[in-house]
């Protein structure tokens, strides 16, 4: 009996080593070569490298240790791509060659190298392969590294600073900015109102010219509160001459007749014309200066009181020639008067105006016409009516030796009814005490500065840390990046302007110019 002549478990038993080498065989065929020969292994095991733009490159350390003599070793380095696949980088690491053989236990030192000159931003994921023979089989290790680069820090800084200021100019425009502006408007109106009011005095429209460009000047030498202070002026003074310019057409219509009464001649004569035609002037320039017009008024009453009283010599001096060529007197005697009639005509043409209770020339002058008017009257032929000027009563006429004395104009004086004076504000008691308190501003201003390096350098440097310091890739994606950090830099002094106002409202700080 054969043995395949056997039952067929012992067939079965008798067949197992073939089976069993069949199988062997067939496995090897089918498992991986790196499997059987993975003798390798890396420390540490996967690589990560961070750094920024601009770096110098930097070097790391692999140690490959095998427990099997390894031979053939070869180091391979894939691209690098971008984990958004935006990107992808080559020759963004370098390996050292290394060792063709390594006995067993002893590490096989792998130096690195990550150079960031050519790189771009954003985390790369790649592999560094190591290729090698063990015992006669092929196999390789994988080293998985990851390098994150971003931006150098000064760009981010100066987006950050740019945001800052952009805030900060829109700031300092909606404190002062807006107001220069505005009130460079309201001066431009001005001037027009200005040009388009008739009515008002010469010296008003000067002096209102002059406040608008002094305005304009402090106004171009950022000088806001000067520019202020002279606008203000300026609108006061038209606001007021605007509720005037019909009470002073009815004075400046008493100016222009008080100065055809009286008329220097060339030479300058008389005095007295002169010297109310220079106080005319005075008074028409003290316009922009008063706060009432009834104050005006009253000089030139003043005025008309002292043209009455030349007007007044002057007559009765002319009446005096008069009476003398009436008179039956000889020659001679005529010519003794008219010496002083002519002394008494050359005072009064250097006499000067005088106040009204205090006028010892004017009194003098015209006691002495009165004198004489009276010795040349006793010479008059009889029947000679006397003037009503001396307050006598005319007697019968006689046609051949009738005079008739002139008697002199009367300027009459002025009473119409005049605005009431501005009610003007007390600041006396305000004034001048930011002077005396120089600490205080120097504290107030120092509190304020302080404020705001605080606030910005607390919020800009939280910004900072946290968008470019704490974001490895900082750059990849170039328009976030950049306009998240320019958008935080804003925020930081919209949040230190709120704050600053906040305070302000509840008393912390005081925003004085």
């Amino acid at each position: 009996m054969t043995a395949f002549q056997r039952s067929p478990w012992t067939r079965m038993i008798a067949m197992a080593p073939l089976l069993i080498g069949i199988a062997v065989v067939a496995f090897g065929f089918i498992t991986p070569v790196d499997t059987l020969a993975q003798t390798a292994s890396s420390n540490p095991p996967s690589l990560t490298v961070a750094g920024t733009l601009g770096d110098p490159p930097q070097e790391r350390v692999l140690f490959i240790s095998a427990s099997t003599p390894v031979s053939g070793v070869e180091v391979l380095v894939s691209d690098f791509v971008r984990t958004d696949n935006a990107a992808t980088l080559t020759g963004l690491l370098s390996v050292a060659p290394p060792p063709q053989r390594v006995e067993a236990g002893k590490p096989l030192t792998l130096t690195v190298t990550i150079s960031f000159a050519q790189a771009r931003s954003g985390a790369y994921n790649g592999t560094i392969w190591v290729n090698y023979d063990a015992g006669g089989i092929p196999a390789s290790l994988q080293i998985p590294v990851t390098v994150t680069i971003k931006d150098p820090p000064w760009p981010p800084f100066l987006t950050l600073i740019a945001g800052v200021a952009v805030a900060a100019l829109i700031s300092t425009y909606l404190g002062g900015g807006r107001q220069r502006d505005d009130l460079a408007v309201r001066i431009e109106r001005l001037a027009a109102r200005v040009m388009a009011t008739s009515g008002l005095p010469d010296s008003v429209r000067r002096t209102l010219r002059q406040e608008l460009n002094l305005a304009e000047a402090w106004l171009r030498a950022s000088k806001l509160d000067d520019a202020l202070q002279a606008y203000n002026r300026a609108e006061q003074l038209l606001t007021r001459w605007l509720g005037w310019l019909e009470p002073w057409r009815l004075l400046h219509e008493q100016l222009d007749r008080a100065r055809t009464l009286l008329q220097p001649d060339a030479q300058g004569k008389p005095a007295y014309a002169v010297a109310i035609h220079r106080r005319l002037r005075e008074i028409e320039e003290s316009a922009p200066a008063t706060t009432d017009l009834n104050s005006i008024q009253e000089s030139l009453n003043g005025v008309i009181a002292q043209i009455n009283d030349f007007l007044h010599l002057d007559t009765r001096c002319k009446n005096l020639q008069t009476i003398l060529d009436a008179t039956a007197l000889t020659p001679a005697e005529k010519s003794a008067y008219q010496a002083q009639i002519d002394q008494l005509a050359r005072r009064i043409e250097t006499l000067l105006p005088e106040a009204a209770d205090n006028r010892p020339n004017y009194n003098e002058i015209d006691q002495a016409l009165s004198d004489l008017n009276q010795r040349l009257k006793a010479h008059l032929p009889k029947g000679a009516p006397e003037s009503a000027l001396l307050g006598g009563q005319a007697g019968q006429a006689a046609m051949t030796a009738a005079v008739f004395e002139a008697i002199a104009p009367q300027f009459p004086r002025l009473t119409f009814t005049m605005p009431h004076p501005e009610q003007k504000a007390n600041r006396e008691a305000a004034a001048g005490w930011s002077g005396r308190l120089p600490w205080a501003r120097i504290r107030l201003y120092g509190f304020r500065l302080a404020q705001f390096l605080i606030l910005i350098t607390l919020w800009g440097w939280t910004g900072y840390n946290e968008l470019y310091i704490q974001n490895p890739t900082f750059g990849s994606d170039w328009m976030s990046n950049y306009f998240t950090l320019l958008a935080w830099g804003f925020t930081s002094e919209a949040a230190r302007a709120t704050f600053t106002s906040l305070a302000g409202r509840v008393g912390l700080s005081v925003e004085q110019g």
